[in-house]
């Protein structure tokens, strides 16, 4: 037989403090418990939204990029005034398109853009070449021209099957250059956009059949 406890008045039973304290200590456990999930979720929430928040600023400058690389296409509103293909012997080398403002051209007329789509792999040191060459068929001289065959030769890559290579003469009559949408960079001698133009629209050319397709007039 288990002996009687006395319980004197004013005193408590020995486990009914170790339960106060064990219920404090679980309470503030507790506390400390969601505390550090509170603040763990919410600096996770702050890294998620600091993710979205990059996402959102990459694609806006994606999308200002994108801007840029379309707008010899979209920057003015141009239409079509003809098209024409080189061939050299039985061998295709170009495909080429004239743009104005209003689908009409007379020699310097503005703007105006001038695509080349190439359909053989040409280096660019012979798109220089042949530049220079147009040139001296046509009898066209410049003091200039040395600086702009120079310049050219910084500016156009080499092309493969399938570019664009597109010449844009703003009213300033500045002439920039795009490789399938991209800016290449410009020339901005007033004289030189007519000049370049001229090897494919002057009537000394030496392809009068394909001036005359871009010129919509066959």
């Amino acid at each position: 037989m288990k002996p009687y406890s006395v319980i004197l008045p004013g005193r408590k039973r020995p486990g009914a403090r170790r339960s106060g304290k064990t219920r404090l200590g679980q309470n503030r456990l507790d506390q400390t418990r969601l505390g550090r999930n509170w603040l763990g979720r919410n600096w996770l929430g702050q890294k998620r939204l600091g993710q979205k928040w990059l996402v959102v600023t990459k694609l806006l400058a994606s999308l200002v990029l994108l801007s840029a690389i379309i707008s010899p296409a979209r920057a003015m509103e141009l239409q079509k005034v003809g098209e024409a293909s080189l061939k050299v012997f039985v061998w295709p080398v170009y495909n080429s398109r004239l743009y104005s403002a209003d689908g009409n051209y007379v020699a310097g007329q503005r703007p105006v853009r001038l695509d080349i789509e190439y359909l053989r792999d040409v280096d660019a040191e012979d798109l220089v070449a042949h530049t220079r060459e147009e040139w001296q068929h046509q009898g066209v001289t410049h003091e200039e021209q040395p600086r702009w065959l120079a310049r050219l030769a910084q500016l156009w890559p080499d092309v493969a099957k399938g570019d664009i290579l597109s010449v844009v003469v703003d009213d300033s009559n500045v002439s920039t250059f795009y490789r399938n949408g991209e800016r290449l960079g410009a020339l901005d001698d007033p004289d030189f956009g007519q000049h370049f133009l001229g090897i494919w629209l002057s009537p000394d050319t030496s392809r009068p059949e394909l001036r005359l397709a871009l010129l919509g007039k066959r």
